[in-house]
């Protein structure tokens, strides 16, 4: 036999997903403004000199990196996502 904290519990969960499931993740971001188009790109950089002191197992210190740079838009094109 199901308990009612059980039963409580389950709604609890039931109701937290519904919840989750309306949530919008879309973010709105302003429309590009002059005349270029961005890129980006990403890179791991990697101190082979140090050890990570907050690695659990002591790897080579390494960061992630994210550039955005601008490209010239085609005059026959208008601003778009890479």
């Amino acid at each position: 036999m199901v308990s009612l904290p059980d039963i409580i519990h389950l709604g609890t969960i039931v109701i937290l997903l519904l919840l989750l499931s309306a949530v919008q993740s879309t973010v709105l971001l302003p429309k590009p403004s002059g005349p270029y188009n961005t890129r980006i790109t990403t890179a791991e950089l990697v101190d082979k000199t140090r050890l990570d002191p907050f690695a659990p197992n002591r790897t080579q210190r390494a960061i992630m990196v994210t550039v955005f740079y601008p490209i010239k838009t085609p005059p026959n094109r208008t601003h778009s996502a890479p």
